[in-house]
């Protein structure tokens, strides 16, 4: 993943850590970043979820919201070990949606019916050495939605934890 620094920083500056409230995210998919929205354009419940927002989520300035927050990190990849071709699904699907994907396994070679699945998948598989055997499908952002966010959002709080 690449962490956004300039927000990260931003973030540690105001003592803000990871937003993890999903209502909360939702509500700020309807607010552009850094551009005012007037308070009375935001439905009801909305206005409750932003108004009770952490510091540095969301300014509200002259009946506006002006939402400051955004993405702190962008997944780029994800490499996950494991010792069969089943046992990695778990680790990689939660990520189909986020990032390129990437299994790596106990193989010198694969085979034919594996080949077809992890290309219909579009997940790449590595040799355990780092051989490329099957390409990743590259990732393509088809929406943002809150849940990715959300989804951002818990792994920049891992790696933040990662840093204390």
């Amino acid at each position: 993943m690449r962490v956004d620094l300039h927000e990260h920083e931003r973030r540690d500056a105001g003592g803000l850590g990871a937003v993890t409230n999903q209502r909360l995210l939702d509500a700020l998919m309807s607010l552009p970043m850094g551009l005012g929205v007037s308070v009375d354009a935001v439905d009801e419940d909305s206005r409750r979820v932003v108004r009770r927002a952490p510091a540095g989520v969301v300014d509200e300035v002259d009946g506006e919201f002006v939402r400051l927050a955004r993405r702190p990190v962008v997944i780029e990849s994800v490499l996950a070990t494991a010792r069969s071709w089943r046992a990695a699904q778990a680790s990689i699907s939660c990520f189909a949606a986020h990032c390129e994907r990437t299994v790596r396994l106990p193989l010198v070679e694969v085979d034919p019916l594996l080949r077809v699945e992890a290309e219909h998948l579009g997940v790449g598989i590595e040799s355990i050495d780092g051989e490329l055997l099957v390409e990743p499908r590259p990732f393509v952002a088809r929406r943002f939605t809150s849940y990715g966010w959300w989804f951002t959002e818990v792994l920049y709080e891992q790696w933040m934890a990662t840093r204390r």
